[in-house]
């Protein structure tokens, strides 16, 4: 009987172990958060985002340089229509890291890669991202396809997972 608890373990961990890795390199690996925090003022009104995931995505250049992009979505409290999106490449920082942002509520979509008169209209800055925590700030204007606008300032998130 004293035996019987270290055996169901090793066989357990035998079994997780033994699993097939056929995945696809460029399926994401959703990694659960641990803690996080992620607020920002839309228009001048704070919201607080919740239930965030990351997601690893590995990649290859065409070079063969391996790299891993996370994409991290975060759901406005108590209402699963407005969210942000944003992409960045894992463990590294500053204000390039980050290559794609999006704020979504309902149908719209305000991005980054909606053009606005003026460049650098919006602004992330990566300041850490180790192998299980991210942390920085945005703010900046972003558009919709059909030119209406979202101001976003005071944007902060620290994220572990």
């Amino acid at each position: 009987m004293k035996h019987l608890l270290p055996a169901l373990i090793l066989s357990g961990c035998l079994a997780i172990s033994s699993c097939s890795s056929d995945d696809d390199d460029n399926n994401p690996i959703v990694v659960p958060v641990v803690t996080s925090s992620l607020t920002a003022k839309v228009n001048g009104s704070q919201v607080a985002f919740d239930t965030p995931t990351v997601a690893k995505e590995n990649h290859t250049t065409e070079e063969g340089v391996p790299y891993t992009d996370l994409i991290v979505t975060a759901v406005k409290k108590n209402d699963p229509s407005t969210k942000i999106v944003f992409r960045l490449e894992h463990m590294t920082t500053g204000p390039e890291s980050c290559y794609y942002f999006l704020y979504n509520v309902g149908e719209a979509e305000y991005d980054i890669e909606t053009d606005i008169t003026g460049a650098d209209h919006f602004s992330v800055n990566i300041t850490d991202n180790t192998a299980h925590n991210i942390k920085g700030n945005f703010s900046g204007m972003l558009a919709d396809f059909e030119g209406m606008t979202v101001n976003i300032t005071d944007g902060a998130f620290t994220i572990d997972f």
